[in-house]
């Protein structure tokens, strides 16, 4: 019996705009090693398709054209494209093209692998909301999007934002190809059902087992303090939901207590940002609680990339050696940003110190867009999640604080990691003998899984 056949689709969508210039040849070079690596793979059948665009795009060879299965006549015809002059990228446009380049197959089997390169540096204008619908789209037409760059790019995080912050779908540098090469072979084949399982699932921090026990470590990065500054989203967006964001707030601000070396600040946004609570205010917890209390539904525009921006211009202001900083973003994750504000606000906190959560208690939030300024998706908590996203932030701050000797008295820490209401939790400390100290944060879990999988490749948060 003859082998059987993976049948994989390619459609490459190129940035041919000016801006894209410096990388447009290392691109190129990239995406026919790639086409060759393709057409080696075992047991697998391939047709490439070939999508141009700058402000507009253009369909260069059909997945039904003859050249579409021959490698050789394809690269050939890959490698004669050219950077436009004065032309500025469309992102959206390149990517709707090359989505609609699988639909204008005449021969449309549902059972064929999809994958869409996108050779892009990163930089675009596009409204950040226009970019991940049509990313949505692809996710449901089973089409797994990966990008070509060059190590010269400066916007990696705007890359992986294409790419549900998964680095295996990203080539960048050349260490990044072993990986890619293998995210490649594994959609070639995996069968539709295992692509399908892997995109609709729920996000789900990795951290949560079957034993529904989450495993926190502590001890570093606080040697003389922490500062905490929470990110308040008052916009027009979370109104049906905005007073259980702000307890959700309070239950923070109430649990991590009032141990020294513990500063806590508060941004308010709509429109514009304000500092309601400066990281350096001489205020104790109860004040800052009341101020938390205070802080009001204002309604208008959402902002998220300027409130997270002045909240690492506070950190920086007030910064103190040897001190861990966090910022904890509270929003359902609407932004009315560019592609490139809320990119480059990602790449700032991922550039420095500082460790960024974000969770909203909203029934529709925009976990893809929080991606971007937090980075990491276990450290996003959605409505399903938030009940254990006090607890995650809380323990290790209160048990580095401890180990550091800076936080209280026992008595304290106690009070600080009680329940509190939105879940039940049981908490236990372990007195640290070593440099590294660990604790167990058990809880009623929701609706946990017990089916992670290490090689999964996405995690889109859908839920479904």
């Amino acid at each position: 019996l003859a082998d059987h056949q993976n049948e994989l689709d390619v459609v490459f969508v190129v940035d041919i705009s000016n801006g894209n210039r410096d990388a447009f040849i290392s691109q190129l070079l990239r995406a026919r090693e790639t086409v060759r690596f393709i057409s080696q793979l075992p047991n697998c059948s391939a047709r490439y398709g070939l999508v141009a665009f700058h402000r507009t795009a253009v369909n260069i060879i059909n997945l039904d054209a003859e050249v579409a299965s021959s490698v050789e006549k394809y690269s050939e015809v890959l490698l004669t494209l050219r950077p436009r002059q004065n032309a500025r990228a469309n992102l959206t446009v390149g990517l709707k093209a090359g989505i609609s380049a699988f639909n204008s197959s005449l021969e449309m089997d549902e059972e064929r692998r999809k994958i869409l390169f996108v050779l892009h540096d990163g930089d675009a204008e596009d409204d950040v909301n226009n970019v991940l619908e049509i990313l949505n789209d692809a996710r449901h037409s089973h089409i797994t999007v990966m990008a070509i760059a060059s190590s010269q790019s400066e916007h990696t995080n705007s890359l992986l934002g294409l790419v549900d912050g998964e680095k295996t779908r990203l080539y960048k540098k050349g260490a990044d190809r072993l990986p890619f090469d293998k995210t490649i072979r594994k959609i070639s084949s995996a069968g539709l059902r295992r692509l399908t399982s892997i995109r609709k699932r729920p996000l789900l921090s990795s951290r949560v087992f079957a034993s529904n026990t989450l495993l926190l470590d502590g001890g570093s990065n606080c040697s003389r303090g922490i500062d905490v500054m929470i990110v308040l989203d008052t916009s027009g967006s979370v109104f049906h939901f905005f007073e259980e964001q702000r307890m959700l707030a309070e239950d923070l601000v109430r649990r991590l207590g009032d141990p020294r070396g513990l500063r806590i600040g508060l941004i308010r946004f709509s429109a514009l940002p304000i500092v309601a609570i400066p990281l350096d205010a001489p205020l104790n917890k109860e004040e800052v609680l009341e101020r938390v209390h205070l802080t009001s539904f204002t309604g208008g525009a959402t902002r998220i990339s300027l409130a997270m921006n002045l909240a690492m211009d506070e950190l920086r202001r007030v910064n103190r050696s040897g001190l861990q900083q966090y910022v904890v973003l509270l929003s359902d994750g609407h932004g009315q940003e560019t592609w490139r504000e809320a990119s480059r606000v990602g790449e700032r906190v991922a550039a420095s110190n500082v460790k960024a959560y974000a969770a909203s208690t909203s029934i529709d939030s925009n976990v893809d867009e929080l991606a971007l300024y937090v980075g990491a998706r276990e450290r996003i908590y959605t409505r399903a999640r938030h009940p254990s996203f006090v607890a995650d932030i809380v323990g290790p701050i209160i048990d580095c604080l401890r180990w550091n000797g800076i936080a209280t008295t026992q008595k304290q820490f106690t009070q600080a990691t009680a329940t509190f209401p939105t879940v039940s939790l049981t908490t236990k400390a372990f007195t640290p003998v070593t440099k590294v100290s660990h604790y167990f944060v058990t809880f009623a879990c929701i609706s946990c899984r017990s089916d992670l999988d290490e090689d999964d490749f996405s995690l889109d948060g859908s839920g479904e």
